[in-house]
């Protein structure tokens, strides 16, 4: 729609009716570019182009024409004007000049491109509206908002470690008080991560600036994104999603590469019952064992023990047996692996992931490469990892959105048990206001976990059972699930959800108590007892009034009982 009207002396072509455009025209154009871009504007400013041929300028935040037309002259006259292009006039003429030689016709004049600021209580809607009505304008638009990134898919379905046919159960745990880690933090000990990656929450450093041995900022984001990556409907989600997390490099311009000052750096930032993930190995006498070998890194995991502190460790990757005699003898006395000398760390193997996610062998079996042994105590999923960073299954958006479905080794297994560790952890601070200490931990961990089985490798060695949240909950909240909503009765009970008057543990409407049937005879519900004293106080029999099967002296009698010891 071309018009031609004058300004001054300027005659121009312009993209709005020949004819003026009355107010509820420029209305609906309004409404119109601001419904094309879906109403994701940006509520403080406008833009627009005069003609070709105008001569519009800005200085000093006024805009200057040859005339201002009298419908919006308070508007074109007042500050918050601004030129629309970074690059001045004479490079937008240029560039127009050589573009207009390729193309063959005459191209708008950017310099004629303005932004608008609009005043406090302006609508954006309004001012384009009063813009529309004026000539020799191209256009009048809101300025959009930036588009969101594209997000990568959900991944979830995939993280079978975490559900409860295949891996640690803590997905059903979430729903429950405190059961998304929200009461506990994370420090995870090792090489760098990447703190940009956008699945991850704000990991806050602990000690030194780490540096990063061999230039792949990928293994922290992994182990990362298993225990905390965020719970927002894509990517993956973190096992513990909600609690705070902290990171201690173990290598620093500082003082290069020393685990135990990463340990004792992270100590102060974390209170007795959080969690601290070691995931490191070294170079044994044959191959790669569990870093307690080294005696001040086992001297500062017993520390961090002391103080409190749940420490999760990886067993290494190595296939060592670590009861060989090879580590009971040498290396100066020290020998971690013995039962005597355990530092209390919770100490993790790898084990196979089920068929479902291409598992290698038997699930929960011990993987060819672990380290074994009655030193471990606990499995998690040494392969098939789906896990933020690395890149090889999404990488489309730069490494700030890259996902790997196969993070592997003792270093994915790690992440998922200390998942676990921290939402059982967060779930009985919240519920009985104390945490565990590591030995209630451990074995509340073992005794409720899926036992190893046996694949290519005997259960003989020993990487420990899969941690198991809702069997845990269950063992340290009671048996009990007599309303059969998945939770103990225990947690119902101290969440108010259902009522313990006798205060014996079980809820009252499992024990019949104030509800309807007492001694499981088909009566004494409200109506019976209603139609008891009825019966009673007209001198009538009382057994069975209404014929239902109930009401009879033994209702009767067990209703009063209860009733005399306050739990109806």
């Amino acid at each position: 729609m071309a018009r031609f009207i004058v300004v001054g002396a300027v005659l121009s072509l312009c993209s709005h009716p020949a004819l003026a455009v009355n107010l509820d025209q420029a209305r609906a154009l309004a409404r119109e570019a601001i419904a094309a871009q879906g109403g994701h504007i940006n509520p403080g400013v406008v833009q627009l182009r005069f003609s070709r041929g105008v001569g519009a300028r800005v200085a000093d935040g006024k805009l200057s024409l040859p005339a201002k037309p009298r419908e919006a002259a308070d508007l074109l006259s007042r500050a918050g004007w601004a030129r629309a292009h970074h690059v001045d006039d004479a490079e937008l003429n240029r560039q127009r000049a050589v573009a207009e030689a390729d193309w063959g016709f005459p191209l708008p004049d950017l310099t004629q491109e303005f932004r608008l600021t609009l005043n406090p209580g302006e609508t954006v809607e309004a001012v384009l509206t009063t813009l529309n009505t004026l000539p020799n304008i191209d256009y009048a638009l809101p300025v959009p908002l930036p588009a969101p990134e594209p997000n990568p898919p959900s991944y979830q379905p995939q993280q079978r470690y975490l559900n409860p046919t295949d891996g640690v159960n803590v997905q059903p745990v979430w729903a429950w008080p405190g059961g998304t880690g929200i009461n506990v933090r994370i420090c995870d000990i090792e090489y760098s991560w990447n703190a940009a990656h956008r699945d991850l929450p704000p990991i806050t450093l602990r000690g030194p600036q780490w540096v990063d041995p061999d230039g792949v900022v990928e293994h922290g984001t992994s182990v990362l994104g298993e225990m905390l990556a965020r719970n927002n409907g894509w990517g993956t989600t973190g096992g513990a999603y909600e609690a705070q997390g902290y990171f201690a490099g173990v290598q620093t311009s500082a003082g290069g590469y020393n685990i135990a000052a990463a340990v004792t750096a992270a100590i102060p930032a974390l209170r007795v019952g959080d969690i601290m993930v070691i995931e490191q190995q070294m170079l044994g006498p044959i191959d790669v064992i569990p870093v307690e070998w080294l005696r001040p890194t086992y001297d500062a995991i017993r520390q961090a023990v002391g103080n409190g502190i749940i420490v999760v460790a990886a067993a290494g990757n190595g296939n060592q047996d670590l009861d060989a005699a090879i580590y009971r003898t040498g290396n100066n006395g020290h020998w971690p692996f013995l039962a005597a000398n355990d530092s209390g760390a919770i100490m993790v193997g790898a084990g196979a992931a089920p068929a479902a996610n291409a598992g290698t062998d038997v699930v929960r079996s011990r993987l060819s490469f672990s380290n074994y042994g009655s030193r471990l105590n606990l499995q998690g999923w040494g392969e098939k990892v789906y896990t933020t960073g690395y890149g090889d299954l999404y990488q489309t958006e730069g490494s700030t959105l890259w996902y790997t479905s196969i993070f592997s080794g003792t270093s994915s297994a790690t992440p998922i048990v200390a998942s676990c560790v921290a939402q059982v952890q967060s779930v009985h601070k919240q519920l009985r206001n104390r945490p565990l200490s590591r030995d209630e931990l451990k074995a509340v961990l073992r005794v409720s976990g899926r036992a190893q089985q046996a694949g290519r490798f005997p259960v003989s060695q020993k990487i420990g059972p899969m941690p198991d949240s809702v069997a845990a909950l269950f063992v340290l909240f009671g048996p009990g699930d007599c309303n059969t909503n998945g939770r103990p009765d225990g947690i119902d009970i101290l969440t108010h959800l259902v009522r313990d008057r006798n205060d014996n543990g079980r809820p009252d409407s499992c024990e019949g108590l104030c509800l309807s049937d007492f001694n499981s005879d088909g009566g004494v519900d409200g109506r019976d007892i209603e139609a008891f004293f009825r019966a009673w106080s007209a001198a009538q029999t009382p057994a069975d009034v209404n014929e239902d099967g109930g009401v009879d002296g033994a209702d009767i009698s067990e209703f009063f009982d209860a009733w005399s010891r306050g739990v109806c």
